[in-house]
């Protein structure tokens, strides 16, 4: 900048605090001017054109049932750098169509340390802290009930603020599920027999089908296992579907489809419909030795593809997606669904879970409406 005589005069290390915004715009220069300070007049100015891109958090994802007014688990998931200390808080903006309530049986912690608040309205949920959220992957649950119908802003954003507010980390404008008008699925449910580390268990996925799909709707699902699951399937047999209106493929070949270890597909005879009802499917596994940070199963309906089951639940053949937080190491066996906050990654988390307690009635008793975030 030219000061007065000429000569050039070089500024460095100014600092400016700003709020970023939601995504990197279009324009991505930055000016700087140089004023004289009583009259105002131009002295020198800079542009940097190239600016930098605003990255969101890594590996965020909000997922929950595509079926319309139907209760459902939604799971948060996220991977951080930043060390958000107790008392910071988790920021869930949604849609308002989405309804959400702080009920302690129906919040899974799964790899997020322990809440001791929880506060809801129409367009969000903010759950405080109290312990250090350390630089990694985390996943959360919370029970919704999904809106009749795809709404017209479906979009979500997590915010992870430290103790004074402040946004440390973030990621805007993730896409909500597209709700499918004819899939009319209700309360999904996992139970196993075992949760020994290394050992063999028996799961069970149940659902419920409030109204018939038709012909040509349905022609397969999809169980995706969390990290580290395998099947211990060695044939048909080993998986059990309990209710026989299940239309099972009954072609050349078989109706599991077991090529992956990680999953297990069912295949279906698309020609026939499937009526309403209860419907549950029982498979052997290998529990691992760890539990991973995006304790999930997700179940997926898919539609007709050929004889082959789809092996995606993003695949083009998805029709909707059932997450179901899982169970922890030791958590008691079936009997005991993996619900509410007691579905935990892991058994190290027991002691985490003690601690909590009295967090759980504190978030009985404030839950309450909180101002819509402004950042």
């Amino acid at each position: 900048v030219a000061a007065s005589g000429g000569v050039a005069v070089t500024l460095s290390g100014v600092k400016v605090r700003v709020v970023t915004p939601e995504g990197t715009p279009i324009t991505r220069a930055w000016f700087v001017e140089g004023l004289q300070a009583d009259t105002g007049a131009q002295l020198g100015w800079g542009e940097n054109g190239v600016g930098f891109p605003v990255v969101h958090m890594r590996d965020t994802s909000v997922i929950y049932a595509g079926v319309p007014d139907a209760e459902s688990q939604l799971v948060v998931r996220f991977r951080t750098s930043e060390s958000i200390e107790k008392g910071g808080q988790v920021y869930l903006g949604k849609p308002s169509a989405v309804s959400m309530a702080c009920d302690p049986t129906k919040i899974w912690l799964l790899s997020l340390p322990g809440v001791v608040q929880c506060k809801a309205d129409a367009a969000s949920m903010l759950l405080t802290l109290n312990d250090t959220l350390s630089p990694g992957e985390y996943a959360f649950a919370v029970g919704v009930r999904t809106p009749a119908r795809t709404p017209t802003a479906n979009a979500f954003s997590v915010l992870l603020r430290d103790r004074s507010g402040a946004v440390r980390d973030a990621a805007m404008n993730l896409p909500g599920q597209s709700i499918h008008p004819q899939l009319f699925v209700e309360h999904a449910e996992l139970s196993w027999t075992s949760a020994e580390a290394a050992q063999a268990s028996s799961v069970t996925i149940t659902f419920n089908l409030t109204r018939p799909l038709p012909r040509n709707m349905l022609g397969s699902m999809l169980i995706t296992f969390p990290q580290n699951f395998e099947h211990a399937i060695e044939r048909e047999t080993s998986v059990v579907s309990a209710n026989r209106a299940l239309p099972l493929f009954s072609g050349a070949g078989s109706w599991v489809d077991v090529g992956l270890v990680d999953r297990l597909g069912i295949l279906l005879d698309s020609d026939l419909p499937v009526p309403s009802g209860t419907y549950s499917l029982e498979f052997p596994v290998t529990v691992p030795e760890f539990m991973p940070s995006y304790n999930v199963w997700l179940l997926t309906f898919c539609r007709p593809d050929g004889n082959a089951a789809c092996r995606q639940h993003f695949g083009p053949a998805a029709l909707a997606t059932v997450p179901l937080a899982g169970f922890g190491l030791g958590q008691l066996p079936a009997g005991a669904r993996a619900g509410g906050i007691l579905g935990a990654a892991d058994a190290g988390s027991a002691a985490r879970r003690q601690r909590m307690t009295p967090g759980l009635l504190a978030m009985l008793v404030l839950c309450a409406l909180v101002p819509r975030f402004a950042r």
